[in-house]
């Protein structure tokens, strides 16, 4: 029988022994509060459990530590996500009848819980949100750390955020359709074509699938959003920059083109990649969205490497764009201007997770994985043992890729 190779033995050792240390620290956070996020209740009507993502679920929604009056609002729930929607630890949307502020974020109805599953630091979009808002990046969703609970069960710590949408404090852009130059907001949507039929629910340009996520279009208005995006593409492709200034916002690619190469982020090519334009307007770039897996969260290929870029080469609007001169030369700018706001906000990011972690042990009681496998993360992760190393891995992470950032343009 054919030996096992030491190499492969130590690794096995050094996982039991960090899932080891897990379990023995979850044997004692589940006993204690030490909770100090607010907490969101979503009490369902007859306590029936959120299964589907598919059609709301009556439910009552309230919230600790909020202003008076934020107590048991009439709701909707449901499922939301791809591959997330997958994982143990459940996404959820929630529609409220009448639009509310949660933690001072602008009143609205739709709200987004992320349960953030699959990255061990529950942090990764939240950071990159946060150096979105240091870019510049358009209309960055709010959001901010909440413990849920559902019919009463502590389901652990998820991203309450803002909703990809038109309207008020969220995408502010006309969402007239009267005519045929109206406002959009549009994703690269690769699970598309398993969800409905092209030309009816998206349309494709080459080999890639496109939403419009709002407003709602019938096939005669698809077009029109196919035919608006369908120009930036060619123009980019067709080497002539003053084309390109005409058919696309040039600074706002530019600063979300940073977070992305920043985060080597994985769907950037497949999905969660937002395009708007207001009415009669040009192709925007954002708003930036789903960073879970980003910052070598990924155990394949460049995008797991703080010491490779990933997004110039993986992203044929940026791999194009990046072929203009003039378009390197608006990076650069945005870069220089703004790498030390990066830095700060990240800093601000890592400050603000550790000063409550006792939130972040509580969701490592429920649900039980560090140190193991999640979602194709690196093996090195399994030797993690606490969400302390994994926040630790990712500060050094992200400060390693702004300084290969810095170096490519020439910055340092």
């Amino acid at each position: 029988m054919a030996s096992i190779p030491a190499s492969v033995c130590k690794v096995a050792i050094l996982a039991a022994l960090a899932m080891l240390l897990v379990l023995l620290a979850a044997s004692t956070e589940l006993e204690g509060g030490g909770l100090s996020f607010p907490s969101v209740h979503i009490d369902v009507d007859g306590g029936e459990e959120i299964l589907s993502k598919e059609g709301y679920l009556r439910c009552r929604v309230s919230l600790d530590n909020q202003e008076p009056g934020f107590e048991g609002l009439d709701a909707g729930v449901k499922g939301r996500g791809n591959s997330s929607w997958n994982e143990v630890k459940k996404p959820y949307t929630l529609k409220l009848d009448k639009a509310a502020s949660f933690l001072g974020m602008p009143a609205d109805k739709t709200w987004v819980l992320t349960a953030n599953h699959s990255d061990q630091t529950l942090s990764r979009t939240y950071y990159a949100f946060s150096a979105a808002e240091a870019v510049g990046c358009p209309f960055t969703p709010s959001c901010a750390f909440v413990n849920l609970y559902v019919n009463g069960d502590y389901r652990g710590v998820y991203l309450l955020s803002e909703k990809i949408e038109m309207g008020p404090g969220r995408v502010e852009i006309d969402d007239s359709v009267g005519n045929v130059d109206f406002g959009f907001i549009v994703e690269m949507d690769g699970w598309a074509i398993y969800e409905g039929d092209e030309d009816v629910d998206y349309f494709k340009i080459g080999r890639k699938s496109y939403s419009v996520k709002d407003p709602k279009c019938i096939p005669e208005q698809l077009a029109l959003v196919k035919e608006a995006m369908v120009g930036a593409p060619s123009a980019i492709e067709s080497g002539d920059w003053a084309a390109v200034e005409e058919r696309i916002d040039v600074d706002s690619f530019a600063r979300t083109y940073i977070v992305e190469e920043l985060f080597s982020e994985s769907d950037v090519n497949f999905s969660s990649f937002y395009f708007f334009r207001d009415a009669g307007g040009r192709i925007s770039s954002g708003p930036i969205w789903d960073f879970d897996h980003s910052a070598g969260d990924i155990g394949t290929s460049d995008r797991m490497f703080s010491s490779r870029m990933f997004v110039d080469k993986k992203s044929i609007w940026y791999s194009g764009l990046l072929g203009h001169e003039e378009f390197q030369e608006k990076v650069a700018e945005v870069l220089s201007e703004r790498s030390g706001d990066i830095r700060e906000a990240l800093a601000g990011c890592s400050e603000h997770v550790l000063s409550h972690s006792g939130d972040f042990h509580r969701n490592f009681a429920r649900w039980r994985y560090i140190g193991t496998n999640v979602f194709s993360a690196p093996l090195e992760f399994m030797m993690f043992g606490s969400w302390e190393r994994h926040l630790e891995f990712l500060d050094g992470w992200l400060s390693a890729k702004l300084d290969l950032m810095l170096e490519a343009y020439r910055l340092r």
